[in-house]
This record gives structure tokens, sequence and C-alpha cells, in this order.
């Protein structure tokens, strides 16, 4: 029956993953841009156009006001959330393994360990870390870097 329904929809699979692979693509397009155009070196207050490379953005990362606490708070989250959700999966696995050494003598000798299940839950747990991390991000965001870098 098994190879029955792969056989049915294995190219249904091959299409889905096609599909999952080109809208990755399509969300960091955004990012690879944001990326690119900050090394560039605007002529005016917009960064729409390339002008001349540049590593002034990189060189002082923290040289506008409250951009840096709020880009060390996002990194705090992501890596506190990715902490958790590691140390969640091998304590699971731990005590796991451990039930199953003590529970041999009433018939559970096999630990299965299910892998799908656990990189998604993974993946939840960044996702949230992620989210975590909008509030700060946003607030940086509202931030006003012209007045900012002026004033100094």
């Amino acid at each position: 029956m098994t190879r029955y329904l792969l056989s049915r929809l294995g190219g249904m699979f091959v299409v889905m993953a096609i599909v999952a692979v080109l809208v990755l693509v399509y969300l960091f397009i955004p990012i690879a841009v944001i990326m690119a155009l900050s090394f560039n070196n605007p002529k005016g207050k917009f960064n729409l156009s390339w002008n001349e490379f540049s590593l002034d953005a990189w060189t002082d990362l923290c040289g506008v006001p409250g951009v840096c606490s709020s880009f060390v708070t996002s990194i705090e989250i992501g890596l506190v959330a990715t902490l958790g959700a590691t140390l969640g999966v091998l304590l699971g696995g731990i005590f796991g393994s451990v039930l199953v050494n003590l529970l041999r003598d009433d018939g559970i000798d096999k630990l299965v360990v299910p892998w799908l299940q656990l990189g998604v839950f993974v993946v939840v747990a960044a996702l949230f870390g992620v989210l975590a991390a909008v509030g700060p991000a946003r607030r940086a965001s509202r931030l006003n870097v012209l007045e900012s870098i002026a004033s100094e």
C-alpha cells in the first residue's frame, strides 16, 4: 500500500519541493537586496540606486543611538530560543533513552526517534525566537537615523 501511494504521489512531492524552494528564494530576495545595498554609498538620503562600494555602514555599526542595543537584544532572543529548543530536544532524547532502558522488562525495548517532529519543533522554536525579536527591531526602525547622525 505504501509503495502504491508513493508511486502515485511521487511526482507531487517533487513539485511541492520545487515550489517550496522557489518560495524560499522569493522570500530571501529582499534580504539579499538589503544586504547588497548595505555596501552602497548613497548620494542622498535614499538608497535606491548603486553609486559606489563602501563599508561605512559596517565600520560603525553602533554609530546610530539605539540601533546597537536593539540589534544585541534581537541576537540574544534568537540565541535563547535556539538554545532552548536544542536543549529541549537533547534532554527529551536522553529521557526517552532512559525510559526505554527502565521499561525494558515491560516490553518496551526499542527507542524510536521522530526526526521529522523534532525538526518541526526546532523550526517552530526558531520562528518564535524571530517573532520575539520583531519588537526590538521595530523599535530600532522607528528611530530617525538622519537626525541621530546630524546631532553628533
